[in-house]
């Protein structure tokens, strides 16, 4: 995804932030640079009282901070940031308009209380902090996405960007109108609804696009896909507009099947334009994807069952 985003964005700099070189072996594209940094030492030095103890949440949570020291340091005053299961279509100077209308955070809301930030624009890296204070009391966010939620409702720093459901989101909280930005963006329900959800978060169930995420407010059978090699659209079947989609959140991880369908292979997205869901995932997959992972799981229970008995007897010996 990040190398097609940067063939897709030419006039752009492109700077992946890792801490491990783990399957790195080639330069991704002549314009992406890597810069590795180390996340215990980031956290040694800094205090995070409120911040989610489970190590998934917490890192989501310090990229931000992570993302304002980098650009700080390195005299970046304004950026995007995409996380890595995006595609990021033709930008088109969107910084352009976005920065007549302040500074801050410019991130896609789903709901009254979340935002994300799959595809976010930041023209005053300091702000990134203020994000923090949201997970203490009497705020006490669980998440990056709860804090980004809080800070919307809160802060005159934060301004959301269209989604899918602007029509009916915009009568909820304001939002930038997708004609001044010309376009929309996808927090997550996009991407789920083309390509389906992560299949970590339903491991014992067949894989199929057509997913309808909570949070999505519209009814998809009144919307029809447009995909081009380096562009993907929203036709509204009953105005006949089209918005345009700035970025494409694979939340399956379908990467593959993602470009497959910008470069031509429109036989999924007509499918489902019909109201057809198809199998996301080999057939192979399908059939022992699931049976497989719950035998795993028993065997894992199994295991520890055993680890926990020998303790328990080995204790009473």
């Amino acid at each position: 995804m990040i190398k097609y985003s940067a063939l897709l964005n030419p006039e752009t700099e492109v700077i992946l932030l890792i801490d491990k070189y783990s399957g790195l072996k080639k330069p991704l594209h002549p314009r992406v640079s890597v810069r590795k940094i180390n996340i215990d030492q980031y956290e040694k030095y800094h205090d995070w009282q409120g911040l989610p103890s489970d190590t998934f949440w917490r890192h989501t949570a310090l990229r931000l901070s992570i993302l304002a020291d980098f650009t700080i340091q390195n005299g970046i005053n304004s950026f995007y940031h995409a996380e890595v299961d995006n595609v990021v279509f033709d930008l088109d100077n969107l910084h352009e308009c976005l920065d007549l209308l302040g500074q801050g955070i410019f991130a896609p809301r789903d709901s009254l209380n979340r935002a994300l930030a799959s595809f976010v624009y930041i023209n005053k890296p300091s702000v990134l902090y203020e994000v923090f204070k949201f997970f203490l009391p009497p705020f006490n966010a669980s998440n990056e996405m709860e804090a980004l939620g809080l800070m919307a409702q809160n802060s005159r720093h934060f301004f959301s960007l269209p989604t899918e459901s602007f029509s009916i989101s915009r009568d909820m909280w304001n939002q930038i109108s997708p004609q001044y930005t010309r376009g929309i963006f996808d927090a997550a329900a996009i991407g789920q609804y083309l390509l389906g959800i992560d299949p970590r978060n339903c491991p014992l169930q067949v894989k199929r696009n057509g997913f309808k995420n909570e949070n999505c407010l519209i009814d998809w059978s009144k919307y029809n896909f447009i995909a081009d090699y380096d562009s993907l659209s929203m036709l509204d079947l009953a105005t006949l507009s089209t918005y345009k989609c700035y970025n494409l959140h694979v939340h399956s991880k379908r990467f593959k099947l993602a470009t497959n369908i910008l470069r031509g292979n429109h036989r999924l997205v007509e499918r489902l334009n019909n109201g057809r869901a198809i199998i996301i995932g080999s057939r192979i997959m399908v059939i022992m994807g699931g049976p497989m992972r719950f035998l795993m799981k028993l065997l894992r229970f199994g295991i520890r069952y055993l680890d926990r008995l020998t303790f328990f007897m080995s204790k009473n010996c």
